[in-house]
């Protein structure tokens, strides 16, 4: 330390010397870049101009050259981004040698590097594209380096201040794009930003300030991409805050140091807003949203939906409530926005906002009350005689993905399991929300056997209640004959014979209802069954069976095998 105070104190009388110097090498650096733009622009000029300088030339004198001979465009771009980035080379050295004080090198190179973009826009409005993307990428090519270095290895801006200056130098970067019209400077910008933000967001340790600039490059993006088209943009802009997001919660959840649970929350409720509300704003307008623009909607409400519930129900309290709220709000908002879109051109649309809504109303539930399973079961009711009064599909395609919730939550689908696939335990305690959600779901089942129309959707739906059903259905009864039959519960081969024979049993029901035309996807499910039964027999009855409960065990698969062959014969064709 006191040997560079003693270095910048004896360079001190040669400060003006040398700062005249800079000058100067900074004023030749521009005459060259002025040489080379007058070279460009002859080189465009027309030989009936040049014809007549070559005719009044004096004798002896070098003729001038063809109008041809210059070096390419792109090579002539090159050397000036070059000489653009010796001049702020020249500006760090000087910082570094103590000649310059690092807040005024900071400022300076800041300074330098904005300079170009006027020229940017000078070439733009020549028609030089290329000329102004190599300008516009001098300028993030000098200053993100700055903004880093000045707020991570100088030290001499604070996290918030940092992202507040990184946000406002790619704003202005972003409106020189927007003026000129140039997706190729969005598309550097927009690299650059993410990269830099990201490195920003890992150097200091703070991540909420530059996700949240990451974030609203993304909703500059997204207005971009209505009124430009750059959609390629938007989404991939989009990817990066999301990564951002993540990132955030990760930081946010997980040791060591956790981040305030407010500014996290505060970034991920607007993520799920910028994505949710621009799509709806999109629509209204009359977009018709890209597959990959609905898939970034669906992905930023898994990452700020999940991640703040995640977050919010970590805090408690106040913080929770209003979260939970909130996500009531903006999933009834999704909601009735979804059931407004009715045209072939805004079905992805509706189904993207449907089943936002549907992950936004499960997760307010969770936060908002004790045991929600059963809130679940009731909403799934509600929307499964919604739909069949309305004669909407989708009603009842989301009654059915919330009756599954429910059946999860409960613990319904838990026990079942355990019960077919765990002989050795003692019989689950089936409480009663996990004997009200399978009563739920079957309500939906016949909600979607009478919905109009036998959409792919549809039939997806019918067939995960359907094998929910079965499967619930197999696990108490098992358990119900271990805890009805005495001696049943603490004979492990016992009880798995008896799942298997249950399992059997749904399959013939399975079979049974696949003969119908109503729920015909359900023949669809027989195979499949006979296989989890003969993976569940070689795993669970094989192990704790002996050869009498392996007699019935291997009595029920091939009953159930010889009932498939025969009504396989018999099932209507789906298509």
């Amino acid at each position: 330390m006191e040997q560079t105070t003693s270095r910048r104190v004896a360079a001190a009388p040669d400060a003006g010397e040398e700062l005249a110097a800079l000058r100067g090498e900074l004023r030749r650096l521009g005459e060259r870049v002025e040489r080379l733009e007058a070279l460009a622009s002859a080189r465009g000029a027309t030989p009936e101009v040049l014809a007549p300088e070559a005719a009044e030339s004096p004798a002896g004198s070098e003729p001038p050259a063809p109008a041809g001979f210059a070096l390419p465009t792109e090579l002539m771009h090159a050397g000036r981004l070059l000489l653009v980035l010796a001049g702020a080379f020249l500006l760090r050295a000087a910082t570094e040698g103590g000649q310059l004080a690092l807040p005024v090198g900071v400022a300076l190179g800041l300074a330098y590097a904005f300079a170009w973009l006027p020229a940017a826009q000078r070439s733009a409005r020549r028609g030089d594209g290329a000329g102004a993307a190599f300008h516009a990428g001098a300028t993030l090519a000098i200053a993100y380096p700055i903004l880093w270095e000045a707020t991570t290895r100088f030290g001499l801006l604070g996290p918030a201040t940092g992202a507040l200056a990184f946000a406002a130098a790619t704003a202005l970067l972003l409106a020189t794009a927007w003026r000129q019209r140039s997706a190729a400077i969005a598309w550097l910008v927009a690299c650059g930003a993410a990269a830099t933000g990201l490195a920003m967001a890992v150097g200091t340790g703070q991540p909420a300030p530059y996700a949240a600039a990451i974030l609203g490059l993304g909703a500059a993006t997204l207005a971009l991409a209505d009124r430009r088209g750059w959609w390629s943009l938007a989404v991939a802009v989009g990817a990066a805050a999301d990564v951002a997001v993540l990132s955030l919660t990760l930081a946010a959840t997980l040791p060591p140091a956790p981040q305030p649970a407010l500014a996290t929350l505060t970034v991920q409720v607007a993520l799920l807003l910028v994505y949710l509300l621009g799509a709806a704003t999109l629509v209204r307008r009359g977009r018709t949203l890209r597959g990959s623009l609905l898939a970034q909607v669906a992905v930023a409400v898994a990452i700020g939906g999940g991640g703040a519930l995640l977050v919010a129900r970590g805090a408690g309290g106040p913080l929770a409530a209003a979260v939970g709220a909130l996500g009531l709000l903006l999933g009834g908002g999704a909601e009735w926005f979804g059931l407004r879109l009715g045209s072939a051109a805004e079905r992805p649309a509706r189904r993207i906002f449907l089943a936002a809504a549907t992950a936004l109303l499960l997760g307010a539930m969770v936060l908002l009350l004790p045991a929600p399973a059963l809130a679940w079961a009731a909403l799934a009711v509600g929307l499964a005689l919604a739909g069949l009064r309305s004669g909407r599909p989708g009603l009842a395609r989301q009654a059915a993905l919330i009756a599954a919730a429910a059946m999860i939550g409960a613990g319904t689908l838990a026990r079942a399991t355990a019960a077919l696939l765990l002989p050795a335990s003692a019989p689950a305690a089936w409480t009663p929300a996990s004997l009200l959600a399978p009563l739920a779901a079957a309500v939906c089942l016949a909600a979607l056997a009478r919905a109009p129309g036998r959409q792919p959707s549809t039939r997806a739906a019918t067939a995960l209640l359907l094998a929910l059903l079965a499967w619930v259905g197999s696990g108490a009864v098992a358990d119900a004959a271990a805890a009805l039959l005495p001696g049943l519960g603490a004979d492990a081969g016992l009880r798995s014979a008896t799942a298997t024979w249950a399992l059997a049993a749904a399959g013939a029901v399975l079979a049974w209802l696949g003969r119908g035309h109503r729920l015909a996807v359900a023949s669809r499910l027989v195979y499949p069954w006979l296989l989890a039964m003969t993976v569940q027999l070689l795993a669970v009855d094989v192990p704790h069976g002996r050869p009498l409960t392996l007699f019935l065990s291997l009595a029920a698969l091939g009953a159930a095998l010889l009932g498939a062959s025969r009504t396989a014969r018999s099932a209507p064709v789906t298509v």
